[in-house]
């Protein structure tokens, strides 16, 4: 076999970018999830869900059960860190089921406050492609703050928000933007 074939293959850069993580980098994007968590009060509910993506590096990230506007900022704290960085892997946030579990308890998922964290996500990152947000009472406000987000990032090519109750407001902003 000739070896100058060999030497002209590249990686495409997508993959150079799903490059597997070292055990001390997966430490301290736990370790900054947990202390998170204690900062916002939320530390007796560390998600599984989120704690699962982080530790195996999968690419869509889903909280389970109870996650509200407390685990949001505790979350979007560790991904404005980290989005283009160590977490560069993560393409999809879906925060659907969380709501709907959250249903169970008498409240549905993330609210403005949450939305609005999560806004701040979606402007940084250059990686994340899909977000999921259905069933997630963010109202107006927090729907406003999405949309924003979403027209200034370039990555991001699903967005889906049926039940947010995005209201006149929400509906003004995602015309505008």
């Amino acid at each position: 076999a000739d070896s100058t074939a060999t030497d002209a293959v590249s990686i495409p850069p997508q993959v150079e970018d799903m490059a597997v993580l070292s055990p001390s980098a997966v430490e301290g994007v736990l370790t900054d999830y947990v202390a998170a968590c204690r900062l916002y009060g939320c530390e007796d509910r560390v998600n599984a869900g989120i704690m699962t993506s982080f530790r195996f590096g999968l690419p869509s990230l889903r909280p389970s059960g109870n996650f509200f506007d407390a685990d949001m900022l505790a979350l979007a704290e560790v991904l404005l860190e980290h989005c283009n960085g160590a977490l560069s892997y993560i393409r999809r946030i879906d925060l659907s089921i969380a709501a709907k579990e959250g249903k169970e308890h008498g409240k549905s998922g993330i609210r403005s406050h949450g939305a609005f964290s999560l806004s701040k996500v979606i402007s940084k990152s250059r990686h994340i492609e899909q977000l999921y947000l259905q069933g997630n009472r963010i109202g107006p406000y927090g729907s406003s703050a999405i949309f924003l987000a979403a027209s200034t990032n370039d990555t991001l090519q699903t967005l889906t928000m049926r039940g947010c109750r995005a209201g006149e407001r929400g509906a003004l902003a995602f015309a505008k933007y």
